[in-house]
């Protein structure tokens, strides 16, 4: 899944505590897991060294790949966290900040991920396999048009929630 989509879910249920950021931004952080449980595809990464039969194993080299891969991330995640605000934009201050921590807790646990490639030490490695066995099996990883209709579909479904429980 994206950052985009992470960080749209993640802002979508953070609408449930507005006047809570805390909460909110546990509800954005557990939204990531819920999110990547379904099958859905992933950009390529230039600087991943991908472990087919130990995901553990996978790390991503430093250089100028991964400085591609940087600015790839970074705009998906603005993407994300721009949609958040113009989607679920708050009449108030505490309820802004909540649904912003929302969805950079939606975010998380991808970066998260990352620290645990670089560091390989607790609390990282229980977060990275608690990560991987939620992440479904199947993937859409190649397949472009699902990807993108998973993608659409985690969005729109993230803003019908949120406009749902606000009635």
């Amino acid at each position: 899944m994206t950052l985009t989509s992470h960080a749209v879910a993640g802002a979508a249920v953070a609408t449930l505590a507005p006047q809570n950021p805390i909460l909110a931004f546990a509800f954005g952080f557990l939204s990531h897991y819920l999110l990547d449980a379904f099958p859905h595809g992933h950009y390529p990464l230039r600087s991943l060294i991908p472990s087919p039969k130990d995901k553990l194993k996978e790390d991503m080299t430093w250089g100028w790949n991964f400085v591609i891969d940087l600015f790839k991330m970074g705009a998906d995640f603005l993407l994300g966290l721009g949609l958040a605000y113009l989607l679920f934009a708050a009449p108030n201050k505490s309820g802004m900040l909540a649904i912003m921590l929302g969805a950079l807790a939606g975010t998380l646990p991808d970066p998260l991920h990352f620290v645990y490639w670089k560091l390989r030490q607790e609390p990282f490695i229980s977060l990275s396999k608690f990560h991987l066995s939620i992440a479904a099996t199947k993937d859409f990883d190649g397949d472009t048009k699902k990807t993108l209709l998973v993608e659409i579909s985690a969005i729109v479904a993230s803003i019908l929630f949120a406009k749902l429980i606000s009635l």
